[in-house]
């Protein structure tokens, strides 16, 4: 599992706590979440984007002081099996001891 953030053309990859990678400070990686498609009034119910989001272990503000607040950088999410999962544009972030980061498709 890995998490590219590119920010100002620059790819920074962020790996698993542990790993050994340049940047090993992925916490977790939350669940995509897509808008289920039914049967519904028109105009209700649709136009929602899809949506993953992850945690950066902030411990000491190495992360945030590394990467600021980068609303709108294009982010890609990809599985442990180097297959891009999820890609879109980081629409919020929680600061902390650790980094919460939603993404918006």
């Amino acid at each position: 599992m890995r998490v590219v953030i590119n920010l100002e053309g620059v790819p920074l990859e962020f790996t698993p706590i542990n790993s050994g990678g340049k940047f090993p400070f992925l916490d977790s990686v939350g669940s995509l979440r897509i808008e289920a498609r039914a049967g519904s009034v028109s105009g209700f119910g649709s136009g929602a984007a899809p949506t993953a989001s992850f945690v950066l272990d902030n411990a000491n503000n190495v992360v945030s002081d590394l990467i600021g607040a980068p609303l709108r950088a294009l982010t890609q999410i990809y599985d442990d099996d180097d297959v891009l999962t999820f890609a879109g544009l980081v629409s919020s972030i929680r600061f902390g001891s650790t980094l919460e980061v939603t993404l918006e498709g």
